[in-house]
């Protein structure tokens, strides 16, 4: 068994070893002779791991939500000297503080519906077109965590020492969301150089905008 990996303390992970194991054809995946070009019959193949990504993604946009609230809190609870006449005022009542958690609330709805979206895109086009497919995980993906590990980072930093807190969970998200985005990364620009994506152009396409 491997160490555990940070960011993802819930999954344990293992190499498997073979030596000398006889396997009969039946157990291949696939036929022996496969019509298509053998790197678009792969990927036909594996085509759950595109949606696995996917569905990996789809923490952010509550992460962010998450975020926001935890943030909002802390700096409405948390007050400093105003310098006037020795009143206290809340951390919240700066700008510094608002514009990170306004952001983080904003993106937080707007990535769930792009989610959704993006979602119907992927269930909508066929196994038959895996790069399209592959094409629409990597740019949710890329998206998606682009966001977080913008405005997320941001809201730990406004909290403090207390950001570090295991407890208020931001850190561990992003240590989390970290770790997504390092997994399959290698894949991301293979798949949109290799997809097809459509041009702007073609207007006939449902996915031209």
């Amino acid at each position: 068994e491997l160490p555990t990996r940070t960011g993802s303390k819930a999954i344990g992970h293992a190499l498997t070893y073979f030596d000398h194991v006889p396997l009969p054809p039946e157990a291949l995946l696939g036929e022996l002779d496969p019509k298509l070009h053998p790197r678009e019959y792969f990927l036909r193949t594996l085509w759950r791991v595109s949606i696995g990504s996917l569905s990996l993604t789809a923490v952010v946009a509550p992460g962010l939500k998450m975020a926001a609230y935890i943030g909002a809190r802390y700096s409405l609870r948390r007050t400093v000297d105003s310098g006037a006449r020795g009143t206290r005022v809340p951390i919240m009542s700066f700008r510094t503080q608002q514009l990170p958690i306004l952001h983080a609330l904003a993106q937080g709805f707007v990535l769930e519906a792009f989610f959704r979206r993006a979602a119907g895109w992927l269930t909508d086009t066929p196994v038959e077109n895996i790069n399209l497919r592959n094409a629409i995980c990597a740019i949710v993906k890329a998206t998606m965590i682009g966001h977080w590990r913008r405005t997320g980072i941001t809201i730990v930093d406004r909290c403090g020492a207390q950001g570090m807190f295991d407890f208020n969970m931001l850190f561990p998200m992003e240590v989390q969301f970290l770790c997504h985005c390092m997994t399959l990364a290698h894949n991301a620009y293979y798949r949109l150089n290799s997809a097809g994506w459509p041009s702007p152009k073609e207007t006939c396409s449902p996915y031209a905008c």
